[in-house]
């Protein structure tokens, strides 16, 4: 038998699943999806991830404004000099609800993955990947429509 290799394409499925889970909002598995972008993550960037959460009561917005969201990856990118290095930037298509009106707003969001191979090998977890997230930085790029 031969020895497991990780590859490009199991990099970008796991930051494909990671933005997807939480940058595309569907009220009915919200839950769902942020379990399992915390799941994909090692457990010390998982703990401030979900504090980061609690603390811009992010969650509560969502729902008290009735997010929902398309997420549309238009670039990513691993890096040549480091595979466990994934860029991807892409749009987020927000309908929300304030003051009882109904909000649609357009961002274009670039987040920066570095991965590391999990030590487990392929979980369902890692949603069979291969990979963790061990940081990530986000930002928005341009200016909301």
């Amino acid at each position: 038998m031969m020895p497991d290799r990780l590859t490009t394409s199991d990099a970008l499925f796991a930051v494909r699943k990671w933005t997807d889970g939480y940058y595309g909002i569907n009220p009915a598995n919200r839950a769902a999806d942020i379990e399992r972008c915390i799941r994909l993550m090692v457990p010390g960037t998982a703990r401030d991830f979900a504090a980061r959460l609690g603390q811009e009561r992010r969650l509560e917005t969502e729902r008290k404004e009735s997010h929902q969201a398309v997420w549309t990856i238009q670039s990513e990118i691993v890096d040549p000099r480091d595979n466990f290095s994934v860029r991807v930037i892409g749009t987020q298509k927000l309908t929300k609800v304030v003051d009882g009106k109904p909000i649609e707003v357009t961002r274009q969001i670039e987040v920066t993955f570095k991965l590391v191979a999990d030590s487990a090998g392929r979980t369902d977890e890692n949603l069979r990947s291969g990979f963790r997230v061990a940081r990530l930085e986000d930002r928005e790029i341009g200016g909301a429509q």
